[in-house]
């Protein structure tokens, strides 16, 4: 839920300070520094994500954690 409020956020900022500054300079850097911001989340959520795939194909079971959190692994692999 959180990351999802993260992406929304990323996704509106640029909006919100286009409709309160009306300069179109201002406006192209604001959506320029929202779309590098973008691609900084993509590319965490991507990481994220092919970590959880590779040790989901070792057979390993896991609860998804939340950024911060300590590991709560359990060890078992789906093999023994």
């Amino acid at each position: 839920m959180r990351a999802a409020l993260w992406g929304i956020a990323a996704l509106v900022w640029p909006l919100a300070l286009s409709l309160l500054v009306a300069n179109a300079t201002a406006t192209l850097v604001f959506y320029g520094i929202g779309l590098a911001l973008d691609v900084v989340l993509f590319a965490g959520w991507l990481t994220r994500a092919l970590r959880y795939s590779k040790r989901a194909a070792r057979g390993e079971t896991f609860f998804l954690q939340t950024p911060g959190a300590v590991a709560r692994t359990r060890g078992i692999t789906a093999k023994d």
